[in-house]
Parts: structure tokens; C-alpha cells; sequence
């Protein structure tokens, strides 16, 4: 056998080893893999909410055409994974951040390459993604101011597609306290986010803290969020009103929040960032003004936001719903813009 010879052997051979560990690494199509197409295909997220999907066939053309990555990078958890496809006994985890979909067997683990968020999108009743943390360099620098308020509050701001959520947690005496994310559950009324305090352990520095915590969500949703925060006698849970700020929003009202009963006398309490205008809220019933007041007790500071906290006394309402206006004027001109309308209820004095 001639040297020549024995080099196309060695090759053959080199080949079909190649060939049989990339087949063992994945080569296979996800749906081959996983067994995808031999029951009915679910998809949840990571903290237990499942739906079926009526019509698995676009999903599973999507698996079918997943491209397998030999060498992935910053691929998430399963345990951290955005969202988990069920079939029979098999799961495929799904990283929306990296879009990589991840399979586990005997052999280890599986990642494919895919974007499965427009089918998901389209699944009523989904959950949104709801992943810590949020890259947005001008919010990070709002919650230097933001984040400082006496009690725990929620503000959600909206993007285009999805929207980040701060969970603040009020002013504490020490340092030490983070937050962090418990549950996500779907209800009728929506969506509730449950996020604990975790108090600091051993001695901590008496200085005062504002901590808080930021989620990306991805997608709008209607959302409701409880804070839980351990007490003597076993966990408390506060329910917080979500304060909606859309962009170029220039005022936040935290109290009272939509859909607030006001009765005789109101506490207001917000934020604004409104230069030199003349910032006013007035209360309304649809038919006549009940309380007005011009905003002058704003806090001391040179941040962008800054917070106002005051009561407004209400003559009686002559119908049960109405609105919280906050009217800006302009300093030139006096040029009247209503900054933000908030729906409300009337009650007993």
C-alpha cells in the first residue's frame, strides 16, 4: 500500500470520527433531537405559568430550522432561562437576551441559534419576559433621584416594545438591603410582579439608603406589584401602585395613583422635571375644578427630577369620576400643556 494510500484512509477515517462526534454534539435538527413533534407542545415561563400552543406547527418549523453553535457565548442558565417549551417529558429552554435555544440530555448540552420572539409575541395570555436589570444610561441616571422617596413605590417605564420596571423601596436607616425578583403570576386582572426586600445581615454603617431594583419586561402588559418585606411575625406584603411614565413625560405622580377614591382632603406627592415653567395639578369631576394648587414645595437639588409632596383640600364632587391634571405654563409665553391626566373616583367626606 502506498504512502498515498494510507493518507486517504487516515482522512476517511478522520472524517467519519468527525462526523460522529458532531452528530453526538448536536448536528441533529432540535426537533430530531428533542423529540419535539411526538406530543403536544407547551410553552411557560420560568416561574410555573404554562400554555398550550394550539398550533405548534410555525414553532416547530422554527426548532427544525434552529442552526446548532459549537461554541456559544453568555448563553443563559436553564434555571435563568426566559422561557421553557414542554413536550411530553422533554423541555427546550429559551434565552430571549442571547436567542439561543437550549436542550439537555445524557450527552450534556444542546444550544441552537434562533429567534423565537415574534411567534411568542403572537401566544395570548404569554407572560412577558421579565428579566433583572435594564441598559438604559439616562433612566440609570434618573433613579439617582427617583429612587428617593419616604415609602415603597413602583414606576414602569414604556418604550416602544418593552418597558422597564423600578421597584423602589423607600427610605432605610442603614445599608445592606437589595432587592430581588420572587415571582412572576398571571391573573385575570394581569400581570403581578412580587418582589422581596432582603434586609441587610450583621452590623451595617447608619447611613440613610434608597434601594431599589430594575426589571426589563418584554413586552407592555398590564402589571400590579407587591413588595414583600420579612417582618417579626413572618413576611408582610404591600400591594404598590405602578406610576406609568411614557417618554418625554415630565411629571410622575406616585400619590394619589389611577384609580385612587379622593375624598375631602388629598395628599399629592410626585416628581417633575420641569425647568422654569410654573407646574400646577388641579383636581376635576368632569364639570367644575375641586382643588387647584401651584407646585412650589419642591425638594432642594440640582437633579432633573424633583419631588414635591403637599395636600390639597377638594370641594364636593358632582359626579364619581374625574381626573388629576398636571398643567405646565411656560415661562415666555404662558402657554398652557397638560403634562399628565390621571383617572380617579370621588367618595364620602
Amino acid at each position: 500500500m502506498g504512502v498515498g494510500d494510507v493518507r486517504y484512509k487516515v482522512l476517511v477515517v478522520s472524517a467519519l470520527i468527525l462526523s460522529l462526534v458532531l452528530t453526538g454534539c448536536g448536528t441533529k435538527d432540535l426537533v430530531s433531537l428533542a423529540g419535539l413533534d411526538q406530543a403536544d407542545l407547551y410553552v411557560g415561563d420560568r416561574y410555573g405559568n404554562k400554555i398550550k400552543i394550539d398550533d405548534p406547527q410555525e414553532f416547530l418549523k422554527a426548532f427544525k430550522a434552529a442552526k446548532f453553535v459549537k461554541d456559544p457565548k453568555n448563553v443563559k442558565s436553564e434555571t435563568e432561562a426566559d422561557y421553557v417549551f414542554y413536550s411530553g417529558d422533554k423541555k427546550i429552554y429559551y434565552d430571549a437576551q442571547g436567542k439561543y435555544l437550549i436542550f439537555i440530555d445524557s450527552d450534556g448540552k444542546h444550544v441552537y441559534s434562533a429567534d423565537m420572539d415574534i411567534l411568542l409575541a403572537e401566544i395570548e395570555y404569554l407572560p412577558p419576559a421579565v428579566s433583572v436589570g435594564f441598559e438604559n444610561e439616562e433612566l440609570d441616571r434618573w433613579m439617582e433621584d427617583l429612587c428617593k422617596v419616604q415609602e415603597p413605590a413602583a414606576l414602569l417605564f414604556e418604550g416602544e416594545q418593552d418597558c422597564v420596571l423600578v421597584v423602589v423601596a423607600g427610605e432605610k436607616p442603614t445599608n445592606g438591603y437589595s432587592m430581588s425578583l420572587e415571582h412572576v403570576t398571571v391573573e385575570e386582572s394581569g400581570i403581578v410582579v412580587s418582589v422581596r426586600l432582603v434586609p441587610p445581615q450583621g452590623q451595617q454603617s447608619q447611613v440613610v439608603t434608597y434601594p431599589y431594583v430594575g426589571f426589563t419586561i418584554s413586552k407592555k402588559a398590564d402589571l400590579s406589584v407587591e413588595l414583600i418585606v420579612p417582618g417579626k411575625t413572618g413576611d408582610q406584603i404591600f400591594k404598590l401602585p405602578v406610576a406609568h411614565v411614557s417618554p418625554d413625560q415630565r411629571v410622575i405622580l406616585l400619590k394619589p395613583a389611577q384609580g385612587s377614591i379622593l375624598t375631602e382632603s388629598v395628599k399629592m406627592a410626585g416628581f417633575a422635571r420641569v425647568g422654569e415653567d410654573t407646574l400646577i395639578i388641579e383636581v376635576e369631576d368632569g364639570h367644575n375644578v375641586l382643588g387647584i394648587e401651584q407646585v412650589t414645595a419642591f425638594q432642594e437639588g440640582d437633579g432633573e427630577w424633583r419631588y414635591f409632596e403637599f395636600w390639597m383640600d377638594l370641594e364636593a364632587a358632582t359626579s364619581p369620576y374625574g381626573s388629576i391634571i398636571c398643567v405646565t405654563y411656560s415661562t415666555p409665553d404662558g402657554t398652557r400643556v397638560e403634562e399628565l391626566l390621571v383617572p380617579v373616583g370621588f367618595g364620602a367626606k
